[in-house]
């Protein structure tokens, strides 16, 4: 009686069922952040920059940047479809002892990424990375790289933020960088960008020891003076900008 109002057989519909989960199965893989590549996250010395240095100051009233150069001395761990992200980050928690506010302007564009007056980077397949699915805490300035395994040893490379002045003159920043894949692969926006999951990103400067405006470095031998924009002289963080490593 059934099959009379439902014309198909019950092996029609397992065979559907089956269906509908191989598919919903191969959307999750490429959307959703992680995947079997997490596992066999490469040493952090094979895709961490081994120098970093982040400035951060005024080019002129009520206009601020950030800019990071780094270097690579191992790009063996990227793959065809790696990718690469650069998160500086600053504080505006309220109980912050610089208080809530944050140096460079936090509002965000349209799409969800922040509002800058100019940006810019010579990664390849550079992407300013959005702030979709952020809180108000920690504020990202964010930028990637679509397809990192064009990254070149020994090659310098720079990323620029330029925005508004924000509310307040002081503030602490931390920094990390991740590894990522392409999803769906041959994609390289930020929409397209997913860490590889444990292992994957990797504190550089903790929270939050960067002192904004200011500038610190690490790959350098320890105790080398580095000489800022403003004539001050950069903190030197460490030896090695890849923890765990010498």
């Amino acid at each position: 009686m059934f099959n009379e109002v439902w014309p198909w057989s019950s092996r029609s519909r397992n065979a559907l069922a089956r269906a509908s989960t191989l598919v919903l199965l191969l959307v999750l893989a490429c959307v959703a952040p992680g995947s079997a590549s997490a596992s066999t996250t490469p040493p952090t010395s094979t895709w961490s920059p081994s120098t970093i240095t982040v400035e951060t100051g005024e080019i002129e009233p009520g206009t601020r940047f950030v800019r990071t150069t780094m270097t690579w001395d191992d790009v063996s761990g990227f793959d065809s479809n790696s990718t690469f992200e650069l998160d500086f980050l600053l504080d505006n928690y309220d109980a912050s002892p610089l208080g809530p506010g944050t140096y460079l302007d936090r509002s965000r564009a349209f799409d969800q990424t922040p509002a800058v007056k100019h940006w810019e980077s010579n990664l390849p397949a550079a992407y300013l990375d959005t702030r979709f699915g952020d809180g108000k805490d920690e504020i990202a300035y964010s930028v990637g790289s679509g397809n990192a395994r064009e990254i070149e040893v020994g090659r310098e490379y720079v990323t620029l933020i330029v925005t508004a002045s924000g509310d307040t003159d002081r503030d602490s920043a931390r920094l990390s960088v991740q590894l990522g894949h392409q999803r769906p692969a041959g994609c390289t926006s930020t929409w397209c960008s997913f860490d590889d999951g444990p292992g994957s990103i990797v504190e550089i400067f903790p929270a939050w020891v960067i002192p904004v405006p200011g500038a610190v470095t690490c790959g350098n031998a320890p105790g080398t003076p580095v000489a800022g924009n403003d004539g001050d002289t950069h903190m030197i963080w460490e030896a090695s900008c890849q923890p765990g490593t010498t």
